[in-house]
């Protein structure tokens, strides 16, 4: 608000200052006397003949803009009919313009993060990230090919065969995203050259590049993200897809079930790629069931059984030794060969009241699977469906998923489907903008209203308004861009542009009838006026 403010002060001052000093001493009379106009003549440079030349070609354009105006006032219901038409088709044509959060940007980065099945060895990922790099080099050199083009040179003249300016990998974790760590999680990153150095954008390799990983079947989850990183994390919030379907529930067998026919679904919708359940299958883990009636009966709880059995067989400090000024723990658990198998642990023995009770009196052991992480919203359990989308603005992909969802999955009680990512940050973008642009056009009724002194002279301007929204809808439909928080900004910024070219319209025309000339030889002399800037 205060940049605006200093911007628009210091633009009043040279209105009102420097620019009335530059035209007395820039701008030159129009010679009128018969001597004046002999010594213009002798005085004529190229610059001047120039300007007479196409000062006819201009003055021919004024007097066809000025008859066009004088058939349209005579003509009148027609130019309202196709004004009506004109309106009606950028009406029609809204649903053609596609919508984004924010329009793709080509830095050149690229990240990939890639997971392997759990409990995969940290040596086994770090192979795998060295060949997804090898892959991007080959699948880039396979661009270059199909493109016919070759990189040029760098700053010293030598030769370049590659747009890739350097890579790295790692592995044991990742840098965001699927909020886990582990063995079996890797991540690449590439930096390309900037995009007026390649024939290929950012976004065609990696297509090219997902395509290909997505026939390794080692890899249970990988995601492929071409945008700047720190402009994710201003737009987006996070690394995550553009389009998140979050499956909320208690009963992760039944969500996860969900987000798996919704991800059959998405399979199925154009410009819909590489849909993602972000759940971990589980690490393997023993589980004790108790038989509570037993262990009531023999006088076992529960926490006698987790002490007895943690001591077993993961370990106690039970004391300390000091030698000296040397000091060691005393660590008491079961020896190896008695804590290798599962009967050892329904061989253990629980102490209750100086008793022994051997675990298997009231209890088994099953072998399982546990989640590695259980993520919540809203202290709700939720399984996360993280979909791509390419070839097809945001919009149109959320809304042919929305509406497959809406028709084909039929939610159990105590289980709800919420869409976030980009998304829901388009959503409220939009509607924070769109609420700004009808203040924007209430504020500047409201100050024509004061200037005019009438609250019907304003319409006039005003109906220049929906025109101009027109043409911003046929141009983004013509040149295929997308509505997104960009173009609306500019939108909302178009307003006060057409408003204040009508503004100084009107009031030329005022002034005309003001001095008695009819209104129709007004208007067409003003428009005549007003049509150069």
């Amino acid at each position: 608000g205060g940049l605006v403010t200093a911007t628009l002060l210091a633009s009043l001052v040279c209105a009102m200052i420097l620019t009335p000093m530059l035209s007395s001493k820039l701008l030159k009379t129009i010679p009128r006397t018969k001597a004046e106009i002999e010594a213009a003549e002798k005085k004529k440079t190229w610059m001047t003949r120039f300007y007479q030349r196409t000062e006819v070609g201009f003055l021919a354009f004024e007097r066809g803009y000025g008859n066009l105006l004088s058939f349209c006032l005579s003509h009148r219901s027609s130019v309202i009919i196709l004004a009506t038409l004109v309106i009606s088709l950028a009406v029609l044509t809204i649903p053609f313009v596609g919508t984004e959060f924010t329009p793709d940007q080509d830095t050149g980065d690229m990240s990939i993060r890639f997971q392997l099945p759990v409990s995969t060895r940290a040596e086994i990922t770090a192979q795998t990230g060295r060949r997804i790099v090898d892959t991007v080099y080959r699948v880039e050199k396979e661009l270059l090919a199909a493109h016919n083009e070759q990189i040029p040179p760098d700053e010293s003249g030598q030769p370049r065969d590659s747009a890739i300016r350097f890579t790295n990998w790692r592995a044991g974790r990742s840098s965001g995203g699927w909020g886990s760590r582990g063995s079996h999680i890797g991540q690449a990153d590439i930096k390309l050259l900037p995009m007026e150095e390649r024939p290929y954008g950012i976004a065609e390799l990696g297509e090219a590049v997902q395509t290909e990983l997505r026939t390794w079947p080692e890899l249970d989850r990988v995601f492929l993200g071409t945008s700047n990183r720190m402009m994710s994390l201003i737009m987006g919030g996070s690394n995550e897809k553009p389009i998140v379907v979050e499956v909320l529930g208690y009963d992760l067998d039944v969500t996860l079930g969900i987000a798996q026919k919704i991800r059959e679904l998405a399979l199925d919708i154009p410009g819909c790629k590489d849909p993602t359940i972000t759940f971990d299958s589980g690490n393997r883990e023993l589980v004790i069931n108790i038989d509570r009636e037993a262990a009531a009966v023999l006088g076992v709880n529960v926490d006698n059984i987790v002490s007895s059995i943690r001591t077993l067989f993961y370990g106690n400090e039970a004391s300390q030794f000091r030698e000296g000024e040397d000091e060691y723990e005393i660590f008491v658990q079961l020896g190896e060969l008695e804590r290798r198998t599962v009967n050892d642990i329904l061989n253990s023995e629980i102490s209750v009241n100086g008793n022994r009770i051997r675990l298997d009196s009231f209890a088994n052991v099953s072998e399982e699977l546990g989640p590695v992480t259980i993520n919540r919203t809203g202290q709700e359990r939720v399984v996360n469906l993280q979909l791509d989308v390419y070839g097809r603005s945001l919009g149109e992909v959320a809304a042919d998923l929305k509406r497959a969802v809406a028709e084909n999955i039929i939610l159990p009680p105590g289980v709800g489907i919420d869409y976030t990512g980009q998304i829901e940050e388009q959503g409220k973008s939009f509607s924070d903008l769109t609420l700004m642009l009808i203040l924007g056009i209430l504020l500047v009724y409201m100050i024509m209203a004061a200037q005019f002194e009438s609250y019907m002279s304003p319409f006039i301007v005003m109906f220049s308004i929906p025109f101009a929204f027109a043409g911003a809808i046929f141009a983004l439909a013509l040149t295929g861009k997308t509505l997104n928080i960009m173009s609306f900004i500019r939108l909302i910024m178009l307003v006060g542009t057409v408003v204040n070219n009508a503004i100084v319209l009107i009031d030329y025309i005022n002034i005309l009838v003001a001095r008695r000339i009819p209104v129709n030889q007004a208007i067409a002399a003003a428009g005549r006026q007003r049509l150069r800037p």
